[in-house]
């Protein structure tokens, strides 16, 4: 249970950052040359994100159905 809760925390910790990215934007202006490198870094942490979200699914469902077999 405390793997489900740390896996919420840190999937909420993600979306917040991913969603506060436009405001740093607003606050802090970047040209257009540097705008595209911004966006594909974005999108490669969100990859990232979704990419570590997804084992460490893999690895509870791996774990709940190694002790249901036993």
């Amino acid at each position: 249970m405390r793997s489900l809760k740390a896996l919420g925390v840190s999937a909420m910790a993600l979306g917040m950052g991913v969603m506060a990215t436009p405001a740093f934007a607003q606050v802090f202006p970047v040209d257009v040359g540097s705008q595209t490198t911004i966006t594909s870094v974005q999108a490669d942490i969100v990859a990232w994100g979704v990419a570590l979200l997804s084992l460490s699914l893999a690895l509870l469902a791996y774990r709940r159905v190694k002790s249901v077999a036993r």
